[in-house]
């Protein structure tokens, strides 16, 4: 609350710290509290409350420890709209105790507040107002505007945080009055040990702090970051973290860059303690340290992008799939396969949202699709893209060989239909989200796709991914399938996407858009000599008693599956 007023921000509730030093022992926040809630409904002509609400936010482990904190909402109608304060209230702290496996203290709760600011995170978050009364006794006709000036306001900054507000850095509490510099230094890596390690969670606050402020982190925490990183691991519950940085993720892209970044090559320790934890089943789910990050390309593609999310989940998706995909691993994790995997480890210790996961998985998958697109060796399938491809793409949409193109529109096909399969379509803005049902958020994440791969074959996806989307034109389906009769049905899925994408490539060089392929024999109107080639490629002639037959060659039967037998237990 001090720090937002000095920063002039309007701060988001009002924490209070009660002084219980020399009061008697029957004196408590909740007794405290029941008075103010009386209190403020007394005086509402002073201070317009009309209406209190109580809510304790103890947990069960608090009560065990009899940890006395409260919350209560003040409401206040004006003008015919409800207005709510949020207090949250505490008593002035002082000697904790931690336990081994628990983030939160056993406390002495009859504290001075220097002792209180002491335990605090930062310097910045540790300082107080004193209010005072000058006179003994509230008089009943003043109002809200002459208690602003009858009470006695005093600042109370032990550590220098109001310095620190002017040097715009983030700084642990420490004594250091009686120290020289160089001491000071090593004091402060101490502090900043102690309160990581008591806390770990306070990592994950003072990242938070630094986007959310725009101050420097003091040096000391990285020196003191490397023993604080396993509690990190060990202490706070993923779900705990993914609050946290899902708040740091409000604050914009540039923000979640400088996080990932941070996590993924400042301290490579960190990202797997950040980005894990324990899951439902309370299975601990961390993928493997990192041994080199590549910064440059990492901010190539997120920071160069027109990515925009109004999702905080999707964008800390995002980001966390292009960090992971972007880094090397202890454990070798050259393929795809392993960094999607490695990816949902981290959502499945955090307890991520399924939006958070959907997003990163398809920009995994689709930049997998790209980069193998090219790459398969299948006899299977080259036999069939060499009948495709035959007396197609006349006039290809960019640089390479007919089967290099038809490979890249392959790959195009199945991350529009992947973003189907992973929920990811949202509301329509444009004609191409219109036409395919994708959302603004979906196509920022092609984007991101495109940066993520070679130049000149992202912008070959750009070039298509218009075409390949339009509904408008050429579309097949089941229907016109059935009418090949040739065609083995088991063959069939594989024939109908390389027949979607000829029929949408197709509009590139035909005028006829409005052929229905679904009539008998449109589609060898349309693709003249592809159902002859495919005929005569997966087919033979075979001699038999009553003349020679068709019959599929080896490579295209269909393969037979092996069930195992169970024995049936007695």
């Amino acid at each position: 609350y001090v720090r937002d007023l000095l920063l002039h921000r309007v701060p988001d509730d009002l924490d209070i710290s009660i002084c219980l030093i020399g009061c008697d022992e029957y004196v408590t926040v909740e007794c405290i509290l029941d008075e103010l809630c009386k209190f403020a409904l007394e005086h509402e002509h002073i201070y317009g409350f009309n209406r209190v609400q109580v809510a304790s936010i103890v947990g069960d482990v608090s009560k065990n420890k009899m940890l006395d904190t409260a919350k209560a909402i003040l409401h206040s109608n004006k003008d015919g709209i409800d207005h709510r304060l949020e207090i949250d209230l505490m008593p002035t702290i002082g000697e904790e105790v931690y336990e081994e496996a628990n983030r939160i203290p056993v406390r002495d709760q009859r504290g001075t507040p220097e002792q209180d600011a002491l335990r605090r995170d930062l310097t910045i978050g540790a300082m107080f107002i004193k209010v005072s009364l000058p006179h003994s006794t509230l008089k009943s006709d003043w109002t809200s505007d002459d208690m602003r000036y009858i009470l006695n306001w005093t600042l109370l900054d032990y550590y220098g945080g109001v310095e620190d507000i002017k040097k715009r850095i983030l700084r642990s509490p420490c004594p250091h009055e009686y120290v020289d510099e160089a001491q000071s230094e090593r004091l402060q890596v101490q502090y900043w040990v102690k309160v990581l390690q008591d806390d770990p969670i306070r990592i994950i606050r003072v990242l938070r702090f630094a986007a959310k402020l725009d101050f420097r982190i003091h040096e000391a925490f990285w020196d003191a970051l490397p023993g604080a990183v396993d509690r990190l691991k060990s202490k706070v519950a993923g779900s705990r973290k993914v609050t946290e940085l899902l708040k740091l993720a409000k604050y914009g892209s540039g923000r979640l860059t400088t996080l990932m970044i941070t996590a993924f090559d400042k301290d490579k320790l960190l990202a797997p303690a950040l980005f894990g934890g324990k899951d439902g089943t309370g299975d601990s789910k961390f993928f493997p340290d990192i041994t080199s990050f590549d910064s440059n390309r990492f901010y190539f593609v997120v920071e160069g992008s027109q990515f925009k999310e109004e999702s905080v989940d999707r964008l800390l998706g995002v980001y966390l799939a292009v960090a992971i995909c972007n880094s090397r691993f202890v454990e070798p994790a050259d393929s795809y396969e392993m960094k999607i995997e490695y990816f949902n480890i981290a959502c499945d210790g955090m307890c991520c949202s399924n939006e958070m996961r959907s997003a990163g998985e398809f920009i995994i998958k689709s930049i997998q699709l790209f980069s193998e697109y090219g790459k398969e060796t299948d006899l299977f399938v080259e036999g069939l893209d060499r009948c495709f491809i035959t007396g197609n793409y006349r006039n290809d949409c960019g640089d390479g060989n007919e089967r290099d193109i038809f490979k890249f529109h392959l790959a195009t096909w199945r991350i529009l239909n992947l973003a189907r399969e992973l929920h990811l379509a949202c509301r329509s803005e444009s004609h191409l989200e219109a036409t395919f049902g994708l959302g603004s958020g979906l196509l920022y994440s092609y984007d991101i796709i495109f940066r993520s791969l070679p130049k000149s074959l992202g912008n070959k996806v750009r070039s298509t991914l218009r075409t390949l989307c339009n509904r408008d034109v050429y579309n097949i389906s089941g229907k016109a399938m059935s009418q090949l009769k040739l065609i083995p049905p088991h063959m069939r899925g594989t024939f109908l996407e390389r027949f979607q994408v000829l029929c949408k490539i197709e509009h590139i060089n035909s005028e006829n858009t409005m052929l229905n392929l679904d009539e008998p024999n449109a589609v060898e109107t349309v693709f003249p000599g592809v159902i002859e080639n495919i005929v005569e490629e997966i087919y033979e002639q075979q001699s038999s008693p009553s003349g020679n037959k068709l019959v599929l060659k080896e490579q295209y039967k269909p393969k037979k599956v092996t069930k195992t037998k169970k024995t049936k237990q007695k």
